[in-house]
């Protein structure tokens, strides 16, 4: 698969010493749902972040789908809205009140 020669390009044989010289089924389902576009941005995206070890499927995937900047797949935590009901108090402030 052109796909995994070319994540070793980038990574070296560290790709092969993590996931083997062909990849595993999960890899290949993913690869296979991503058009050619999405490939050639994720490659790009993963060779110019010149990460120390091979991404696993999660961060292949997201550096596919997701445009350059900012790099989303290296720092996923997102802030979410706060729903909670009215009255609820931030978890700092109940530890302040309850002596922790």
């Amino acid at each position: 698969m052109l796909v995994w020669v070319q994540l070793a390009e980038i990574y070296g044989k560290a790709v092969y010493r993590e996931y083997g010289s062909e990849p595993p089924m999960l890899w290949k389902r993913a690869i296979e749902r991503l058009t050619d576009v999405q490939i050639e941005n994720g490659l790009k995206n993963l060779a110019e972040d010149a990460m120390p070890f091979p991404a696993n499927l999660g961060q292949f995937v997201e550096a596919c789908v997701h445009i350059a900047e900012g790099r989303p797949w290296l720092n996923p935590a997102k802030q979410i809205e706060d729903n909670r009901p009215s009255g609820t108090m931030p978890y700092a402030e109940w530890k302040r009140q309850n002596g922790f």
